[in-house]
């Protein structure tokens, strides 16, 4: 997803986390690779967000995902999560 901005210059998410104090969702664009890439891409997406990531994340494609997005594309993601260790 896009990265939030303040005073047009994109935050990593160290500073959101520090901005808002709590956990926050991202890191998948909702029609990017989540949608349409095929299992190792969804799991290099997954894994580079999950990198750069602070204590607190909640990997995420947005708030939604389209309704045709497969199944099978969001498990690889949630597992890659499940399975992650900084």
């Amino acid at each position: 997803n896009a990265p939030l901005h303040v005073a047009g210059k994109p935050l990593t998410g160290h500073e959101v986390a520090r901005m808002f104090g709590r956990p926050f969702m991202g890191g998948m664009e909702r029609k990017g690779v989540i949608f349409s890439g095929d299992p190792t891409e969804i799991q290099q997406a997954a894994s580079v967000a999950l990198s750069q990531a602070p204590d607190g994340y909640i990997l995420a494609a947005d708030c939604t995902v389209p309704s045709e997005t497969p199944w099978e594309n969001l498990k690889t993601a949630i597992e890659v999560a499940h399975h992650y260790k900084k």
